[in-house]
């Protein structure tokens, strides 16, 4: 019955040529130069101008659950996965059957909220519901922004349903289901590489690392965590002055260094004289990352070791330096 309508289509193909236009300046385009990908319960344009089944006023078709959308003449339609330029592609081709040159333009009416899990070290790790094309860097503000001991990169998955990430590096994992890319953020937020904020899709998950620390502990004027930054160490003299030095009644000649060494269950206990490396009469001795170095007062020399790493694990009044950038 449609083939009567071909003739039409082929008149009909000037006066309707601004929609390959509307289509190369559509607004699906993200901010990364892909295209966002569909998703249940969003919904979508379809104009097919000559055809009388896809009339305006029967727009917009919502995406169901299953992620297909029913239309007229194609039928329940595949459109979950596919962006519109897809989706405009599959059903131009479908509709060659009924018309000579079908003009299909699809563009996005509504989109439905997406979850997006961003986890790792920000302030309110969990799921967040996306709207539109958000980025990296909007999806790290939905979830309160970075926490003061967040690492120098972050780890970006998807689900391979939803296309690979769209960035060097990126690499399936060893099930083929996701695509994983490692990045570094303060290249991402400084707007140095902004390629590189790509926009998120429906479950993708961020991962933002924490960073490398070591404790200071004890009779000091400051005890906190201070993150290790990757350009440079930090002994046991300038762990010491981080924190601000010593306080009255310090014992810095029994302090010592809490450090787990690989496959062990308990902290190896180091014991070190600060005096003595104050007056270069022993060397200064570089921390490692997770190291406790705990400085004792008079009364305190014979604390356990299980009561300091109790006192970092509950978190009690611990704060968190950055050290350098």
């Amino acid at each position: 019955m449609f083939r009567a309508r071909i003739f039409g289509a082929v008149a009909a193909t000037s006066a309707f040529c601004w929609i390959g236009a509307y289509a190369a300046a559509s607004p699906d385009v993200g901010p990364d130069g892909g295209a966002y990908v569909l998703s249940p319960e969003d919904t979508i344009v379809v104009r097919v101008p000559v055809a009388e089944e896809f009339a305006l006023e029967k727009n917009p078709y919502r995406i169901d659950n299953d992620g297909y959308v029913n239309l007229p003449i194609v039928g329940r339609w595949r459109a979950a996965g596919l962006n519109a330029k897809g989706l405009e592609t599959q059903l131009t081709d479908r509709l060659k059957s009924y018309y000579l040159h079908p003009q299909v333009s699809v563009s996005i009416a509504e989109l439905h909220t997406a979850p997006v899990s961003i986890l790792g070290a920000v302030n309110s790790p969990g799921l967040q519901r996306m709207t539109g094309r958000e980025t990296i860097v909007e999806g790290l503000s939905r979830a309160g922004g970075l926490r003061n001991d967040a690492g120098h990169t972050v780890t970006v998955t998807r689900r391979i349903e939803y296309g690979r990430l769209p960035l060097n590096g990126a690499k399936d994992d060893t099930t083929g289901k996701f695509s994983v890319v490692d990045l570094s953020l303060a290249p991402i937020l400084s707007g140095e590489r902004p390629e590189e904020n790509i926009a998120l899709q429906p479950h993708d998950v961020v991962t933002v690392s924490r960073a490398r620390m070591i404790y200071v502990l004890g009779d000091v004027t400051r005890t906190g965590a201070f993150v290790l930054n990757d350009k440079e160490g930090i002994s046991a003299l300038k762990a010491l002055a981080l924190a601000g030095g010593l306080v009255r009644n310090a014992a810095p000649a029994s302090a010592r260094i809490l450090r787990m060494d690989p496959g062990m269950a308990l902290r190896r206990d180091i014991p070190v004289n600060l005096p003595r490396i104050m007056k270069n009469k022993a060397p200064d001795i570089a921390l490692q990352p997770e190291d406790i170095l705990f400085i004792p007062g008079d009364l305190t020399k014979k604390i356990a070791s299980r009561t300091i790493e109790a006192a970092i694990g509950i978190g009690s009044s611990v704060a968190v330096f950055r050290v350098g950038n």
